[in-house]
């Protein structure tokens, strides 16, 4: 597949531990893949004004993507799925796109990351 939304470079910081939470047998979404498909349905949609939503959106890596890389950024994601704890993942990724969401983050890695913890 030639790539025409998503430049190839290193998207390493999105990987699961990183920027996203995921979990076993929650695989994220690849990162320049879901930027090329996201890119992809906009330059079809032909609009400036892009509001997604994935009915399966398992942890959310796709919605962040496109919220954090996508051109043109979507004015909203929404995100759907039948698994309670996929579900809950995606919200806490999708909360990395408000300054309250992106400084909880933070503190919990802070907090990982003193002695003793668990």
């Amino acid at each position: 597949m030639d790539y025409r939304f998503a430049p190839e470079r290193d998207y390493a910081d999105f990987a699961p531990g990183r920027a996203l939470r995921g979990g076993k047998g929650r695989p994220n979404f690849p990162v320049r893949l879901a930027l090329e498909l996201y890119g992809r349905g906009a330059a079809a949609l032909g609009t400036e004004e892009v509001r997604l939503w994935d009915p399966l959106c398992g942890t959310g890596s796709l919605l962040l993507t496109a919220a954090l890389l996508g051109e043109p950024a979507p004015r909203c994601v929404f995100g759907s799925d039948a698994d309670a704890g996929a579900a809950a993942l995606a919200e806490e990724n999708l909360a990395l796109l408000r300054p309250e969401g992106c400084a909880r983050r933070r503190a919990a890695q802070e907090r990982a990351r003193k002695p003793g913890a668990v």
